[in-house]
């Protein structure tokens, strides 16, 4: 497990806990029991909200939305800050956060569907907290088993999405998107934790594909698309790190050696 968040206090640390759980990541908060032993001295680093490795990076896209939606901290008097600098921001951090746990706490969450076959299972799923669409979960073969999730960004955009393409019950397959369309994607089709398979896109529309060799990390192919279409290929044959082979596409992608 990854600290994703280190809290100045146990209340602090459950709220972003609840937020995370909100969003459907499952953190532990850590060194709660150790807060008393610091006595008067900041706990900041003690408690920490930890989260598993494969959602650490979503769990820190979830954490700098909350934390860019928080109102900048307004400057004290000097004087004041001398004499109730620690009884009063400690104070405001207490009660800020039991606040904000209990509007997590008391976040409306919907769900809604639809069952295409009319087999008593919603095929796709959708959240709402808020009435804010918050993720969706899409059967895609109709055998029960959830295959495609989307999240979704609290301007309810696209933010990421998990595809299981094989449908053997894992997500194989990661993708990253901005202002609604398709940034990149990652696949790990052997499921030994590495992405062999990394894509790119421009505006939504597919730029490259990448093979990359797990055993070195290297790339060992290159793909380039233009409106769809595959154009030209770059390969490394003998594994030096050098894409030295290329070969061009025409438009019923056939393959000849690039002169």
């Amino acid at each position: 497990m990854k600290s994703v968040f280190d809290a100045s206090n146990g209340i602090e640390a459950h709220m972003i806990n609840n937020l995370l759980r909100l969003n459907d990541i499952q953190g532990e908060v850590f060194g709660e029991h150790l807060q008393g032993g610091v006595g008067d001295l900041q706990a900041f680093g003690i408690v920490r909200v930890m989260v598993s490795d494969e959602d650490y990076i979503e769990a820190r896209r979830v954490i700098k939305e909350w934390e860019l939606l928080q109102p900048a901290p307004e400057k004290e008097d000097e004087k004041t800050v001398k004499k109730y600098g620690g009884f009063s921001s400690g104070m405001v951090g207490f009660i800020l956060g039991a606040v904000l746990v209990f509007l997590l706490y008391q976040s409306s969450i919907e769900y809604n569907g639809i069952d295409y076959n009319r087999d008593g299972k919603l095929d796709e799923k959708w959240k709402y907290i808020n009435n804010q669409l918050s993720s969706a979960e899409i059967d895609q073969n109709r055998d029960g088993e959830v295959d495609l999730i989307y999240k979704y960004d609290l301007g309810g955009l696209i933010k990421t999405s998990k595809i299981d393409f094989d449908f053997d019950g894992r997500f194989e397959t990661q993708c990253r998107f901005k202002r609604g369309n398709t940034q990149s994607c990652r696949a790990d089709i052997d499921g030994d934790g590495f992405n062999e398979i990394r894509e790119a896109y421009k505006y939504g529309v597919l730029e490259s594909i990448s093979m990359l060799d797990p055993r070195t990390e290297i790339v060992r192919k290159k793909q380039y698309f233009e409106a769809q279409r595959l154009k030209f290929s770059s390969v490394d044959l003998n594994g030096d790190g050098e894409l030295d082979t290329h070969y061009e596409y025409d438009e019923y992608e056939q393959m000849r050696p690039k002169e």
